[in-house]
């Protein structure tokens, strides 16, 4: 009902709750076209038939906007970032009760240890490594925290036991007492070992997709081998069923046909009977119907993929065998996919696309170092520029090789962190434009 409220003696009609609910429609409806028209606009710039697959975070606004471009413009597909996909996975484990308790000691150990300039020093006399600062902004940070932690253990024992620490007024405090008990008590370590145990799969396959490595192939396989993986490694029944809901969860609000049609493409699956499964199956001849109207072309595609899956011609050779599991699939299908050239041709396509947004996430990195203090007065433009010389000046400096091959059945366990890595993905105090190597290196450029 229409209220009329008098103020200062003249009479205004409140809208009604449905006029207000239209009201905010409307408004969120003009903010998605006002976004699906940038969207557009950039599409424009490398051509709509040169653009396959849009990779986005899976915000509710960019969920929307794609969902508009995909109905006007069918051919172009749309899935959220990957590595946004398993982070969120690793977020809802590090919220199970069984798992906060030990974040949390670790969290304290390391505050403690970081929070002392003179225990840093200490550790450092023992190890050449240090103690990881949790940090909110990266992925799996909290979990990766925990394995520097598991590492420096033996390290950490003999720091808490040795004369300069008990030197320290710190080791008489509560804190000190309570965190060298932590370090010593074997069943808090067992229990973190456990722990990482189970999220290790996730983490490798995070470690997979947060790369500049065409590896959208390996998505959907790898999420079916992460429930076997914690089922072999979780003995209690409820606590598995609890972690494989989470996962399926995340999965399911994640997964796109491009992830099945590119799993149903990549040879290191080659004859695993991907067509198998219903959910496959359906979502290649789904994406077949939009992409190739014409039911000729569809048929020599589909004729082509059997030779494929039966090892016939150049895909059953024994080099193309052997290189399933050496190159990289996009390379595989260049070198050994003669025999179809139609299949080929959209083999490379699909597996050539990138299963993650993290990468380009990070080009704000370098404008936030760019447009600094200290740079207040650079016009947009000209940090845009400053923005794609550094990057592409990384990208030149890179010896990692494009189509490096990065597989499943390549290690079940998480890759090395190095020094390096931990520098970039360590939030550190000081402001990094202080370094001397990014000053001259800006300097340059400008």
């Amino acid at each position: 009902m229409v209220q009329q409220i008098a103020r200062h003696g003249i009479p205004y009609d409140l809208p009604t709750e449905t006029a207000l609910r239209e009201q905010l429609l409307q408004v969120e409806k003009a903010n998605l076209e006002i976004q699906l028209a940038k969207v557009k606009a950039c599409i424009e710039i490398v051509g709509e038939e040169n653009v396959v697959f849009i990779v986005t975070d899976g915000e509710a606004s960019n969920k929307a906007t794609t969902r508009l471009l995909e109905a006007r413009k069918p051919r172009i597909m749309w899935a959220p970032c990957l590595a946004h996909c398993l982070n969120n996975i690793l977020k809802d484990f590090a919220k199970l009760p069984w798992m906060v308790g030990l974040l949390d000691k670790g969290k304290t150990l390391v505050g403690f240890l970081r929070n002392h300039l003179h225990l840093v020093a200490i550790l450092a006399s023992f190890s050449s490594r240090r103690v990881l600062k949790f940090s909110e902004t990266r992925f799996a940070f909290n979990f990766l925290m925990m394995e520097r932690l598991v590492e420096l253990r033996p390290k950490l024992q003999q720091m808490f036991v040795s004369d300069a620490y008990i030197a320290r007024l710190e080791s008489r405090t509560d804190s000190g007492i309570a965190c060298q008990g932590i370090v010593f008590n074997d069943t808090y370590w067992n229990e973190v070992n456990h722990m990482l145990g189970v999220s290790r799969r996730v983490m490798y396959l995070l470690w997979m997709v947060d790369r500049d490595m065409p590896v959208i192939g390996k998505v959907y396989k790898g999420m079916d081998q992460m429930s076997e993986n914690i089922r072999q490694q979780e003995e209690n029944n409820l606590r598995y069923e609890e972690l494989n809901q989470l996962i399926s969860n995340r999965w399911w609000a994640y997964h796109s046909t491009f992830h099945s049609v590119a799993y149903m493409l990549d040879p290191e699956f080659q004859g695993r009977g991907q067509e198998k499964s219903r959910e496959v199956s359906k979502d290649w001849n789904m994406y077949l119907e939009i992409q190739f109207p014409d039911y000729q072309q569809r048929s020599t595609i589909k004729n082509q993929l059997c030779q494929y899956r039966n090892l016939e011609g150049s895909f059953g050779t024994g080099d193309s065998q052997m290189d399933r599991t050496t190159k990289g699939s996009v390379q595989w299908w260049e070198d050994n996919g003669y025999s179809g050239p139609n299949l080929q041709r959209l083999a490379i396509q699909v597996l050539s696309q990138a299963s993650s947004s993290s990468y380009v996430e990070r080009l704000f990195s370098i404008f936030g170092h760019i447009a600094s203090k200290k740079r207040n007065c650079l016009v947009v433009n000209r940090i845009a520029d400053l923005v794609f010389v550094a990057s592409n000046t990384k990208l030149i400096g890179s010896h990692t090789s494009y189509d490096k091959f990065v597989g499943l059945s390549q290690t079940e366990s998480i890759p090395q962190i190095t020094n390096d890595d931990i520098e970039a993905m360590e939030e550190e105090d000081e402001d990094e434009d202080d370094d001397p190597a990014n000053e001259e290196l800006l300097d340059e450029m400008e």
